[in-house]
């Protein structure tokens, strides 16, 4: 996710919205990477979370069942009607 879409997200969208905690903890990683000034992608979350070794199966799982990036803008002006 790039910070454009991080930016226009993380006012309208607060991780405890997701009721799944594995997309609560991926949605926190792109927040916090943002916020430093960092990249995120699959590889920085499953380093992150690599000392539960049980959730990297599933992070991986659902990061290459999402949509990309350049997705992503499209998506949100679906759900916000912009």
């Amino acid at each position: 996710m790039d910070g454009e879409i991080i930016e226009h997200l993380a006012g309208r969208i607060h991780p405890q919205m997701f009721t799944d905690q594995i997309c609560k903890l991926i949605y926190e990683d792109f927040l916090n990477g943002y916020r430093q000034g960092k990249t995120v992608n699959q590889l920085t979350i499953q380093e992150n979370h690599k000392n539960m070794k049980n959730l990297v199966p599933e992070i991986t799982n659902i990061l290459e069942n999402t949509i990309t990036s350049v997705e992503w803008k499209d998506a949100a002006k679906l759900v916000f009607n912009e």
